[in-house]
């Protein structure tokens, strides 16, 4: 069993304001060296990441903001109140040219995004 990352794009910023229905769904192949970026990436004991760790600061969604995500109303991702980064900030990841295809398509549609576009994080 390892770590998953799915996200959730959000076009617009105000989204983050009552409940945001997340539709688009993109799931990242497994590749420790990219969800290391993330601040909020817990890595397993021996993942040995290349790239630099936490480089991508994560923020907790806002207190008035809820998800529904598929047909569930929530702010929580299991025990942990789930994150979100701009795209702004997650146009800056560094994809190993090795990791997978899908891994690269979807670092290509985060790179279209708009720059104030939230991205939510869905840790699995």
């Amino acid at each position: 069993m390892g770590l998953n990352l799915s996200i959730y794009p959000l076009v617009d910023p105000s989204r983050l304001r009552g409940t945001a229905s997340c539709l688009d769904r993109l799931s990242f192949d497994r590749d420790y060296r990219i969800f290391a970026q993330f601040s909020d990436a817990e890595l397993r004991a021996g993942d040995t990441p290349e790239y630099p760790v936490g480089s991508i600061k994560c923020e907790r969604i806002p207190s008035d903001c809820w998800l529904d995500i598929n047909g569930k109303r929530t702010r929580k991702n299991g025990d942990q109140v789930v994150t979100f980064v701009y795209a702004e900030d997650a146009q800056r990841l560094m994809m190993p040219a090795d990791t997978s295809q899908k891994n690269k398509a979807i670092k290509a549609f985060i790179d279209a995004l708009p720059p104030d576009a939230p991205i939510i994080l869905w840790w699995s």
